[in-house]
C-alpha cells in the first residue's frame, strides 16, 4: 500500500480531516529526523500534547507542532538552524529510501516581536508525492529558559504510518508535563484578568485529564504540588491553590472553546463537565493534602 493510501486509511480510521493526517505524518517524520541528529536528540526534551501522542499514547489528539525544552546550553549553538534542516534532510532520506518521494525543509519562524523568553521557532514545510510544491506545514518550538525539574526519559517514537524506523527521543516524564500544563492554565487566567490575548488552553484540561485517567496508578502524584510550585516560581506566576484552575473566567473560556478547539482533533471527545468533575476529584485531594 502506497503512502497516500495509508494516510487515507488513517483518515477514515481516525475520522479526521485529510490535512490533519498529512500534518501528523510530517510530525512523525521530523521526530525521526531529530532522533538521527545527535546534537538535537541529546539536547532537546520533547514535551506538550504532541509528546503525549508520539511517545506515550499513540492513539491521542492531533496537533500541528512539536514543543521542546532545550538543555545543555543548546541556546549557544550557532548552528541550530542548520541542525533543524539536517533533521528534515534525514527524515526526507529515510522516507525516500522506502520509495516515497517526500521532501522536507525548514526555515526560522520570525516573530513580529522578540519572544520574551528567547524561544526559537521553525516552520517545517513538506512536499508529499501528490503535491506540486511545498504544501503541508508544521511548527517546531524550542524554549531555552524553561526549568527542567525531572530526569528526561528516553522513549521510542510511536509511528502509525509504516516506513519510519523505531527511533527514540528524550521526553518529559508525565508528572512534569502535568505540572507545566497546570502552570499554563494559571498563566492564561492572568491574561484573562488583564484582558490581554492568549491562546486558548482548553487542550491543557483535556491533556491533564487523559494523563491522570490513564496513568494515575503509575505516577508519583505526591510530587505534583512541589513541581507546580517550582514551575510557577520560575515564571513568576502566582500559585496559591489548585482550585485556581477552576476559576470562573477559565471555565467560561472552556465553555466557549471546548468544541471549537478539540472537536476536530479528538475522536470521541468527552463531555467537558465529566472532565472537570474528574479533575477536581483527582487534583484537589492531592494538593490540599500537601497544604496541611
Amino acid at each position: 500500500m502506497n503512502l497516500k493510501s495509508r494516510l487515507q486509511a488513517q483518515t477514515q480510521k481516525q475520522n479526521v480531516k485529510w490535512e490533519i493526517i498529512e500534518q501528523d505524518y510530517i510530525l512523525s517524520g521530523v521526530l525521526e529526523g531529530i532522533s538521527r541528529v545527535p546534537e538535537l536528540k541529546n539536547n532537546l526534551v520533547f514535551k506538550g500534547g504532541t509528546a503525549l501522542k508520539k511517545v506515550y499514547f499513540g492513539d491521542y489528539r492531533f496537533s500541528q507542532d512539536l514543543d521542546f525544552s532545550g538543555r545543555n546550553n543548546l541556546k549557544i549553538f550557532t548552528g541550530l538552524d542548520g541542525l533543524i534542516q539536517s533533521a528534515c534532510t534525514q527524515a526526507s532520506e529515510t522516507i525516500r529510501s522506502s520509495g516515497e518521494n517526500v521532501e522536507l525543509k525548514s526555515e526560522p519562524y520570525l516573530e513580529k516581536r522578540p519572544h520574551p523568553e528567547g524561544q526559537k521557532a521553525y516552520v517545517i514545510q513538506a512536499r508529499l508525492p501528490w503535491h506540486r510544491d511545498f504544501h503541508t506545514k508544521i511548527y517546531v518550538e524550542i524554549s531555552f529558559e524553561e526549568i527542567i525539574l525531572m530526569q528526561p526519559e528516553e522513549r521510542q517514537i510511536i509511528y502509525p504510518y509504516g516506513e519510519l524506523d523505531q527511533g527514540s527521543i528524550y521526553v518529559y516524564p508525565l508528572e512534569e508535563i502535568v505540572a507545566e500544563k497546570i502552570r499554563a492554565l494559571l498563566q492564561f487566567a492572568k491574561k484573562l484578568h488583564e484582558r490581554s490575548w492568549g491562546r486558548s488552553r482548553v487542550r491543557d484540561y483535556y491533556d491533564i485529564w487523559r494523563i491522570l485517567k490513564s496513568y494515575s496508578d503509575k505516577l508519583h502524584l505526591n510530587i505534583l504540588p512541589d513541581l507546580v510550585q517550582k514551575k510557577c516560581a520560575h515564571k513568576a506566576v502566582s500559585f496559591e491553590k489548585i482550585e485556581d484552575i477552576f476559576q470562573e473566567k477559565l471555565l467560561l473560556n472552556l465553555e466557549q472553546e471546548w468544541q471549537p478547539w478539540l472537536a476536530d482533533i479528538v475522536k470521541n471527545l468527552p463531555n467537558k463537565g465529566i472532565v472537570l468533575s474528574d479533575l477536581r476529584e483527582i487534583l484537589i485531594p492531592i494538593f490540599n493534602s500537601q497544604q496541611k
